[in-house]
């Protein structure tokens, strides 16, 4: 756990997919709104190896190609918490699905995340500020 003027941070790593101008994204078990694959750094673990664990086991893939591509600092949580995330560009190997702690898997295009129907603010400002590198 970082702290952040006082504030409590979780450090987690994403995956941003992207495949034909549309973003892989997955809906976890018990959540009403779509993320980025991705989880929380365990003591100890490096955040590639982090990575590579939550990607196989959020959509059952193997990682590809991996190349850093920007930060995430998600919305207070009600436990008071933010995820302070490093996101990464990667490919993967294999057809995503849904792995044990997630509900759906679904491919979608940036006008669909800007538009809100993902269900996660958070995400519509990430993908608002990066659009432009995206591709």
């Amino acid at each position: 756990m970082l702290e952040k003027m006082g504030e409590k941070l979780r450090l987690k790593v994403a995956a941003l997919l992207v495949k034909d101008k549309r973003i892989l994204l997955v809906r976890n078990k018990g959540d009403k709104g779509f993320t980025l694959p991705g989880g929380g750094v365990e003591r100890g673990e490096d955040i590639y190896d982090t990575l590579s664990r939550e990607i196989e086991e959020e959509i059952a893939c193997s990682l590809d190609e991996v190349s850093f591509f920007d930060t995430y600092l998600g919305a207070i949580q009600e436990d008071g918490r933010r995820n302070f995330a490093f996101v990464f560009k990667v490919t993967s190997q294999g057809k995503p699905k849904k792995g044990k702690d997630v509900e759906e898997v679904k491919w979608f295009s940036i006008k669909e995340i800007l538009a809100g129907i993902t269900g996660n603010n958070g995400l519509v400002k990430f993908i608002r500020r990066v659009k432009a590198k995206l591709y």
